[in-house]
């Protein structure tokens, strides 16, 4: 069993070097694309389940994953 541990994908917090905690701060379009590329990169690693935070940044980048893969994200 593998399990991948991904950090959510840049927000605009992020490239200001700003804390966010539980704020729940959106991806930038840095961020969109990076949850794109994972998405791309996880293809073909066997994923068999998808667990996300309930902060939105979290659960839109693991979007681009589940969609590809046709998992349901867990949050």
């Amino acid at each position: 069993m593998k399990l991948f541990l991904v950090r959510h994908g840049q927000t605009v917090w992020n490239s200001e070097s700003r804390a966010q905690g539980h704020s729940d701060i959106p991806l930038d379009s840095v961020g969109v694309q990076q949850a794109r590329m994972l998405a791309s990169s996880l293809a073909e690693q066997g994923i068999r389940r998808i667990l996300t935070s309930d902060l939105n940044r979290a659960y839109s980048t693991s979007l681009p994953v589940s969609e590809s893969l046709g998992i349901e994200i867990t949050k």
